[in-house]
């Protein structure tokens, strides 16, 4: 698996992230400010081909914790917000984030991570009873999952498109509280093996089908309005006002987007 992962890129893709857009991000938003920016992720010590050093998250207080929904998605808002801001100062900056995972190229890899998934889910499905039927379009859909989802994750005309983390779920999202306190106060992300510059909308179906409680996501999956004030507070404060998202572009956007929300539901969770 290790050598099929590596023909994807996936690896240079993370390397790519800490050593050139992360830091470019930072810089641009403490330049547009005037002050220091919550840095996001662990420092990179060393690098060569395939190998990162990253500096340890533990040692520096951040662990896993609850699922602290809100904080990771204002967290994330502010991510998206630096990279949009980025953007627009140096537009050539996301050259290097073009699709790395799902691509046509890349079918039969996909097939073979993908398919078992959901071949598992249509099993377990033809089982429940009252809705058995759905069963065989489920299976149905691992021949067209490659072609709808490398569709899906292009960068569209006209819509917001941002460095999306990729992989935004809660293994990857570490926190750091204060002595005796557990409400975290700050947010780390890890893993940005499959980064892209793209819809926002991306992260926020892969984080709210695989890391929310089931109540959470049943009662509050179109619930954006948290990360909508955050990604736009960034983006004003960084001085790119005139980008603009409002809530009902951000929710259609979202819509748009579902199928993703599907493949990763029936991949991640199957």
């Amino acid at each position: 698996m290790c050598t099929v992962l590596t023909q994807t890129g996936i690896f240079k893709r993370e390397t790519d992230v800490h050593l050139v857009a992360l830091p470019a991000m930072y810089r641009a938003a403490e330049e547009l400010t005037g002050s220091k920016v919550q840095y996001l992720r662990s420092r990179c010590i060393y690098s060569v081909p395939n190998i990162l050093v990253l500096e340890d998250p533990d040692h520096l207080g951040y662990k896993m914790a609850d699922r602290h929904c809100q904080m990771a998605l204002r967290s994330s808002a502010h991510f998206h917000g630096m990279s949009v801001a980025l953007h627009r100062k140096c537009p050539s900056s996301m050259s290097l984030f073009n699709e790395v995972f799902y691509k046509e190229e890349q079918r039969t890899i996909l097939r073979s991570i993908f398919e078992p998934g959901i071949q598992t889910l249509a099993s377990v499905v033809a089982k429940w009873p009252g809705i058995e039927r759905f069963a065989e379009k489920i299976r149905k859909m691992a021949e067209t999952l490659v072609t709808k989802t490398t569709e899906v994750v292009k960068p569209k005309d006209g819509s917001l498109s941002d460095l999306n983390h990729g992989l935004i779920w809660t293994n990857n999202i570490l926190f750091k509280c204060s002595s005796g306190s557990e409400v975290p106060e700050e947010t780390m992300f890890v893993d940005f093996q499959r980064s892209r510059f793209s819809s926002p909308a991306l992260d926020l179906h892969f984080f709210m089908y695989t890391s929310p409680s089931q109540e959470v996501r049943f009662e509050h999956m179109d619930d954006l309005e948290t990360y909508h004030t955050e990604l736009w507070k960034t983006i004003k404060m960084l001085g790119c006002s005139d980008v603009g998202i409002t809530i009902d572009h951000l929710k259609q956007e979202f819509d748009n987007r579902a199928y993703f929300g599907l493949i990763t539901a029936c991949t991640s969770l199957a």
